[in-house]
């Protein structure tokens, strides 16, 4: 339809011999494109490429028996059926939910399957199922998918469930950190809810069933389903002091190391602040510059740019985020960062050499929790925790201490 609702532009059937069902839309948010996801009973919905001879050539060409979850591509005109693919096992298998992911421009469907072979394994994998839960429980489980943006190849699946019914008719990405959430109902009182490495402690904000018939459930994933490292290793920007007011600035080269896979970089604050990824430390950018949400990969570089302000003394702070993790560039038209007191532990008056300083040399020395702080820490001043003192540092001084 047209914005007003007074016009309707165009439609489109899609649909074989059997039964069609589309519960889920979205709009590509770089190609304009139009996605749809659902069931399926037939084995004829059409799946092939316009011009492709015939061949069906979307990720999963051929439907399993049972109902098959599907997901469509049209462009944004909807006159053209750019490709199809169905997703399914031996089971039913529904999609309820699809969502685009902002950087990379992949398609996550969820929904909910009985197939106990929901095609779950990584392309290239050898078959092994890499999933973040490569099996399915007893029951109905919850499932989330990935595809590339042509829905030529399917990526990465994973499971979610626990003993009972478990549904997730719900999916969003973060636009920061491209993890990857899901909602519904289950019924499982041992639906998976530990965080990964926790030592089977169930850590959510509530670990145990409610009972009842049903809970809602929401399940965070990292971006590539897989559980993998998308929390890279401490990285930094050093700061630019004392610089021209309204010059552009542009920071070192940093080294993301520690991460799996394509991980989501983003940038937030600053003064037209944008990033570039680069292969060497040169700054010898693979692309523009740009403020729009990019990937990055282990051993890659990134480097930031900004205008400094138009007074001073004063300072701009932008936030790049890497996967997990961030690091801030301040520029700054004075001598100093202003708002970087290196009165660590907020105790108040000048900072005191055994303890303030003491804390500062071990955080530099790459220590973190009570490492830092132990024998440090003088009465109760507002900071006298680890937590607490990397927040400020980081926020404030241009430092990007691990946890």
């Amino acid at each position: 339809f047209n914005a007003a609702l007074t016009t309707r532009s165009q439609s489109s059937y899609l649909g074989g011999s059997g039964t069609d069902d589309a519960r889920a839309l979205a709009i590509h948010p770089a190609t304009g494109e139009v996605y749809i996801a659902g069931y399926t009973s037939s084995t004829d919905l059409p799946s092939v490429t316009p011009g492709s001879g015939g061949v069906a050539t979307g990720a999963q060409s051929v439907k399993s028996t049972g109902d098959d979850a599907f997901v469509t591509r049209f462009n944004a005109a909807l006159t053209t059926r750019s490709q199809s693919s169905y997703l399914g096992g031996t089971g039913f298998d529904s999609a309820y939910a699809l969502a685009i992911h902002p950087a990379t421009g992949e398609v996550y469907i969820a929904g909910y399957t009985d197939s106990t072979d929901l095609p779950s394994v990584t392309a290239g994998s050898g078959g092994v199922a890499t999933g973040a839960q490569s099996v399915k429980s007893t029951g109905t489980d919850a499932f989330v998918t990935r595809f590339n943006a042509a829905l030529t190849t399917r990526s990465q699946s994973s499971y979610f469930g626990g003993t009972g019914l478990d549904y997730a008719y719900a999916l969003a990405i973060h636009p920061a950190t491209g993890e990857v959430y899901i909602a519904g109902y289950t019924n499982s009182a041992d639906v998976p809810s530990v965080t990964t490495g926790s030592g089977g402690v169930a850590t959510g904000a509530q670990g145990a069933y409610g009972g009842g018939t049903y809970d809602a459930f929401v399940s965070r994933f990292s971006f590539d389903l897989a559980d993998g490292d998308f929390v890279p290793n401490a990285f930094a920007f050093a700061p630019r002091l004392n610089v021209p007011m309204s010059s552009l600035q542009t920071s070192n080269a940093a080294q993301i190391t520690g991460v799996t896979g394509n991980v989501p970089v983003s940038i937030t604050g600053g003064n037209f602040a944008e990033f570039c990824v680069s292969s060497t430390p040169g700054c010898s950018c693979v692309q523009p510059f740009s403020a729009t949400p990019s990937t990055v990969n282990d051993g890659q570089y990134v480097c930031m740019r900004q205008v400094a302000p138009g007074n001073s003394p004063e300072q701009v702070k932008t936030r790049l985020i890497v996967g997990g993790g961030w690091a801030d560039f301040i520029v700054s038209t004075g001598t100093q960062i202003t708002s970087c007191n290196l009165d660590i532990d907020g105790s108040g008056g000048e900072p005191n050499a055994i303890t303030d300083g003491l804390m500062l040399v071990r955080a530099m020395l790459g220590f973190t929790g009570t490492a830092v702080t132990t024998g440090a820490i003088v009465g109760t001043p507002p900071r006298n925790t680890w937590p607490l003192i990397r927040t400020y540092l980081n926020d404030n001084c241009g430092t990007s201490f691990a946890p």
